[in-house]
């Protein structure tokens, strides 16, 4: 019992004496004085650029090349002038849409951060609010998943492997596997 008592009271002597009013920080701390606070800059950015911010990282893990990787390597995998030509119109188009969708994301979002700022939130308009945002991501999210869909149809499967592996998703096995392995 003794060294109980001595290590409790070693304990206590040691341990830095802690406000009963300090606060907690929440990883969030800072981010209160973004225009848009539930969004990151770096998103923001994005949107307004049309980049892929992992919308269609279904479609570019499972086989699916996106239209502006394709063009970064059309030397490399190679692809054909009329590939190239078709996936520079399905990159554009694809680019555009996301732009415009970005910025109806955007304006949706900010009316969601206006209506807590202002503390003009009810339920209803909760609801209201958040399914228009939530349309529009999943728009944006199909504009650049439909843009993968594409542009494979334009591929030979030795295209699209020899993307995989020089995206780093594929080994340079013949079967597609990475090395050092087996697959399931």
């Amino acid at each position: 019992m003794r060294i109980s008592v001595l290590t409790a009271l070693a304990l206590l002597l040691g341990a830095p004496a802690v406000a009963a009013d300090s606060p907690t920080y929440s990883p969030y701390a800072g981010e209160e004085s973004r225009e848009i606070k539930a969004l990151a800059p770096d998103f923001i950015k994005g949107l307004k650029a049309g980049a892929g911010l992992g919308f269609a990282k279904f479609a570019e893990l499972n086989g699916y090349p996106g239209p502006a990787h394709l063009l970064e390597l059309e030397t490399k995998i190679p692809l054909n002038t009329e590939q190239t030509r078709a996936i520079i119109a399905i990159r554009d188009e694809m680019r555009s849409a996301s732009i415009a969708l970005g910025d109806q994301l955007l304006n949706a979002e900010a009316a969601l951060e206006a209506a807590f700022r202002d503390r003009a939130i009810d339920q209803a308009k909760l609801s209201d609010l958040t399914l228009q945002a939530d349309a529009l991501r999943a728009q944006l999210r199909a504009a650049h998943l439909g843009a993968h869909i594409q542009a494979t149809a334009l591929l030979m499967p030795q295209q699209i492997h020899r993307y995989q592996v020089l995206r780093g998703y594929a080994g340079n096995n013949a079967d597609g596997h990475k090395g050092g392995g087996h697959a399931h």
